[in-house]
């Protein structure tokens, strides 16, 4: 009986043995988990990084594009303006020059409405890209503050899981020691 007692006892202890180590087992897979979360969570940052740089330059060369296009409508408005003026000067002398004149003046200023048209087109191209890029950066961050949140949710999981996995295999252990002391305790009320 003694004999039985001892061989149902190392049948517990490697049973118990054999569930530590599959809890452990289960332990490394949950940690290989998170830390692939943690992976695929960086590359998710470094990503949202890349795009928004990639949109600020982008809205950098719209605006240097635009402040161009200003300068260049505004030096050629001059320009016209001035060649004007000069005309002008120069057709006072005869009715005919005078009415030469009027006629360019006519054009001097419908060419500044179209340029000023142009400018506004512009500035109104920029400010939509300011828009865009401030609902990406929105969206971006909140798509790594849904990241953050489910990587928490991930690492309090698997903290659980290494919680009750610990918990139960103590009181494994504890059961089977137990048991080992009745036994022994039996074997030598027998002797």
């Amino acid at each position: 009986a003694a004999a039985q007692q001892r061989a149902e006892l190392a049948k517990q202890s490697a049973a118990a043995v054999h569930a530590e180590k599959r809890l452990n087992g289960s332990l490394a897979t949950e940690r290989k988990s998170v830390d692939e979360l943690r992976g695929e969570l960086s590359a998710e940052k470094k990503e949202a990084r890349n795009a928004e740089g990639d949109l600020e330059a982008k809205l950098a060369a719209e605006r240097k594009q635009a402040s161009d296009t200003e300068g260049k409508l505004r030096n050629d408005l001059k320009t016209e303006v001035q060649d004007s003026r000069h005309e002008e000067a120069k057709l006072k002398a005869a009715a005919q020059q005078r009415a030469e004149l009027a006629k360019q003046s006519a054009a001097a200023v419908h060419a500044e409405k179209r340029l000023n048209g142009s400018l506004a087109t512009e500035r109104k191209s920029v400010d939509e890209l300011r828009g865009e890029l401030s609902a990406e950066k929105k969206e971006a961050r909140n798509a790594e503050g849904d990241l953050e949140a489910k990587l928490a949710a991930e690492r309090k999981q698997a903290s659980d899981t290494e919680g009750k996995l610990r918990n139960d295999l103590k009181t494994e252990v504890q059961d089977s020691r137990h048991e080992e002391a009745k036994l022994k305790a039996a074997a030598q009320q027998r002797a």
